[in-house]
């Protein structure tokens, strides 16, 4: 799952996005880089028989996050890097 989370990151940073901390203050966050923090107690990680992610791709309050989230354009970004970190994690790739 660690290295899944690192690769959708790295496709993150690779199409211009980057990482917020805005949960670091409550949640470890164990590669900054990419964006991954250690939430192992989540129901939907915890439960997990196979390798799982939970990607946030914004965060509501902040405007700029806000209006990438609503724009069709932003959306394909967000889609994109998801879909590149999952295809490089496949080919081994972090």
């Amino acid at each position: 799952s660690l290295i899944l989370a690192a690769s959708i990151g790295r496709g993150f940073n690779d199409n211009g996005l980057t990482p917020t901390s805005y949960h670091a203050d409550k949640h470890p966050m164990i590669n900054k880089e990419r964006g991954v923090y250690h939430r192992p107690s989540l129901g939907v990680l915890k439960a997990a028989t196979i390798p799982a992610v939970l990607v946030e791709c914004g965060v509501i309050k902040n405007k700029d996050d806000e209006e990438t989230l609503m724009s069709a354009e932003g959306q394909a970004v967000i889609v994109d890097s998801i879909a590149d970190g999952i295809e490089s994690a496949m080919k081994g790739g972090k």
